[in-house]
């Protein structure tokens, strides 16, 4: 079946505009609602915003949904396990999160990302920061942090302090 993003043209770039983001996402209205309820240090709250946005838009463009063969579907992954606008693994989750409303809700589906990554930054990069209070732990490497985690799983947090430096480029 060929798909094709819905609406538009599959660009990330169709029809967004200024303020598009900060007042008609559902999933920043879902970080805003997990903020209220979290325990994620209030200087790291704009941060958190900004992470679930920019993993919405790494995972789907902002898509929860695809056109073909004149039907509409929900949106997969290419190795067909992630669903939705935050890219859900099925398999990962299941058990704890509904899938079909995985599937077919979007505010559901934008809603289950940001209990994921707030999961990610309570259990895993806050112990991490702890253990080492003087670093300079800044927003971007918070945010690759997160990030590293919510595609590939805990193990990953784990690989960026552990992994041999890379040898810089040649230029």
């Amino acid at each position: 079946m060929t798909r094709r993003a819905a609406p538009g043209n599959g660009s990330c770039k169709a029809g967004l505009r200024p303020g598009f983001l900060k007042n008609h996402i559902p999933f920043d209205i879902a970080g805003r609602k997990r903020l209220r309820e979290t325990r994620i240090p209030k200087a790291r709250h704009t941060m958190y915003r900004r992470m679930v946005l920019t993993t919405a838009w790494q995972e789907s463009c902002f898509r929860q949904f695809v056109l073909g063969n004149d039907d509409i579907t929900y949106l997969r992954s290419y190795n067909q396990t992630s669903v939705g606008i935050m890219q859900i693994n099925e398999r990962v989750w299941r058990g704890i999160y509904d899938l079909q409303k995985l599937r077919w809700d979007i505010a559901y589906n934008a809603m289950t990302g940001c209990e994921i990554l707030e999961l990610y930054f309570n259990r895993y990069a806050m112990p991490w920061m702890n253990r080492q209070p003087d670093r300079d732990w800044d927003d971007g490497f918070l945010a690759g942090m997160l990030y590293a985690m919510y595609s590939g799983g805990p193990g990953h947090l784990e690989n960026m302090f552990t992994a041999a430096p890379r040898p810089a480029a040649v230029t």
